[in-house]
């Protein structure tokens, strides 16, 4: 798969997802609520979040996550099928500072919730 395959691709979904889906969403009762509360994109960022910086950096290491698991297929289009052992021999030196620093920004965002409630 070329990447340009791969970038007509993703032009056809945000063409039926800006045409279909997203009117069907709006029509929707439940979420109706949602779409009037997020007027700006931050907005709507943290009421899929719930208005939880735990869940939002949920969010964010799963974005990672499947990014990275996605850097094989992301390697074959572009041509370079070394491109994920690179970037790993790259980043593993911070393996270990990566992961204590989710850790910590984990506990922090919890902490940040429960003092809210």
């Amino acid at each position: 798969m070329t990447i340009f395959t791969v970038l007509l691709w993703l032009a056809l979904a945000c063409l039926v997802y800006a045409a279909v889906v997203r009117p069907i969403l709006h029509a929707i009762p439940v979420l109706k609520d949602y779409y009037r509360e997020a007027a700006t994109p931050w907005s709507r960022f943290s009421a899929l979040a719930w208005h939880s910086a735990t869940v939002a950096w949920g969010y964010l290491v799963a974005l990672v996550a499947a990014t990275v698991s996605l850097l094989d297929n992301f390697a074959a289009a572009v041509g370079d099928p070394e491109l994920k052992q690179e970037i790993t021999d790259a980043f593993a030196s911070y393996g270990p500072r990566i992961i204590a620093g989710i850790a910590i920004i984990s506990i922090v965002a919890r902490l940040r919730s429960v003092k809210k409630s």
